[in-house]
């Protein structure tokens, strides 16, 4: 089972001062809003903020791994991180296809990065693709240690298919634009070791298992020796 680590990863947070004038939707399609951009940190962080019904602050990770070597959709798939940290049980999230400006960096304007589909595309949720199932960060999650996540099909099909596999761990109330719990006052988030870590063991994983080497035909050769055939039907083209 191969593992890839990151070629960058990073947190992207975005702060909107008047969440009672904006929908949950302007939130996740924005690109002009006042954002903030680390990937240099041994840690990044998926949260939600909001602060009396006035201000709103939601965060993601991002992160690339370089599938150029993947041809075939891989049978399995699992993202691997080290959740050190959380704020209120932490907040449940999903990872979602990412498309970053362009390969090999972040830049702020790719905070809606994971509502686009295309390279530099405009936001549009309707573009939403879940790579995984929603994980609840108290159920799911065991701080301290390594977490593996199972990524779907749709993931195993772009790890082949892109040559930069780019996600983004993403809270519910942005994916599933929900407004529940998004109101209440309550910072709800947690952080998991970079790339940039010093222990080796906690930094993110995208392990696999190779897709299976098709048969090949051939000639069935039968030198001497006596054969036989108890029951059914053998069929030679």
């Amino acid at each position: 089972m191969p593992d890839l680590s990151p070629t960058i990863d990073g947190t992207l947070e975005d702060i909107h001062s008047d969440f009672s004038g904006v929908n949950i939707e302007t939130i996740a399609e924005d690109t002009a809003a006042s954002v903030s951009l680390n990937n240099s940190t041994t840690t990044m962080k998926v949260q939600w903020v909001n602060t009396s019904n006035i201000a709103v602050q939601p965060a993601q990770t991002v992160m690339e791994f370089d599938t150029s070597d993947i041809s075939d959709a891989p049978e399995s798939a699992t993202l691997k991180i080290y959740p050190e940290s959380s704020q209120n049980s932490g907040v449940d999230f999903y990872v979602v296809r990412t498309f970053l400006t362009s390969d090999g960096s972040i830049v702020a304007g790719d905070n809606p990065s994971w509502t686009r589909s295309s390279a530099g595309g405009t936001p549009d949720v309707n573009n939403i693709t879940k790579y995984s199932s929603e994980i609840d960060y108290s159920e799911d999650i065991t701080e301290d240690e390594l977490n593996s996540i199972t990524l779907n099909s749709t993931a195993l099909s772009d790890m082949a298919s892109r040559d930069k596999f780019q996600i983004s761990l993403v809270c519910d109330f942005l994916v599933d634009q929900s407004l529940g719990g998004v109101t209440d006052g309550i910072t709800r988030k947690f952080t998991i070791s970079s790339q940039d870590h010093s222990t080796t063991a906690q930094r993110p994983v995208l392990s696999y298992t190779e897709a299976a080497a098709p048969r090949t035909q051939g000639n069935l050769h039968i030198v001497g020796g006596t054969h036989t055939i108890i029951g059914s039907n053998i069929v030679i083209k």
